[in-house]
């Protein structure tokens, strides 16, 4: 009988590393531009809005893709999107190879 055909190898997609993975370094922000923020009211003057933002840093330290977890404010949030996408981190390594990382950023509004 004719010898059994190998399986072609299994591509590997990168693996993509958060703060759960140890032996990890994260990445680290080199630079960000944030949208203005305009208050439309005295009373959003004075508030204090939070966001989370949700980041996949790629290998060479650009975001490859932004998501909101927790909106800052539904005004800046578009705008805070397309901004984060240019933001530049030192990339994240593993055993000193530069690698995917996903990370979150707190992004704070307002007074203080």
């Amino acid at each position: 009988p004719p010898p059994a055909a190998s399986p072609a190898p299994a591509r590997r997609e990168p693996v993509t590393y958060s703060v759960a993975d140890a032996g990890v370094v994260p990445p680290v922000l080199v630079s960000k531009t944030t949208p203005s923020w305009r208050p439309r009211s005295e009373i959003e003057r004075r508030q204090l809005y939070r966001g989370i933002l949700e980041l996949l840093v790629d290998e060479q330290g650009g975001v490859a893709a932004a998501v909101l977890g927790k909106s800052v404010h539904p005004s800046y949030d578009p705008e805070l999107l397309e901004m984060s996408k240019s933001w530049k981190f030192k990339p994240a390594t593993r055993d000193g190879v530069p690698v995917k990382y996903r990370t979150t950023v707190e992004v704070r509004l307002g007074p203080g």
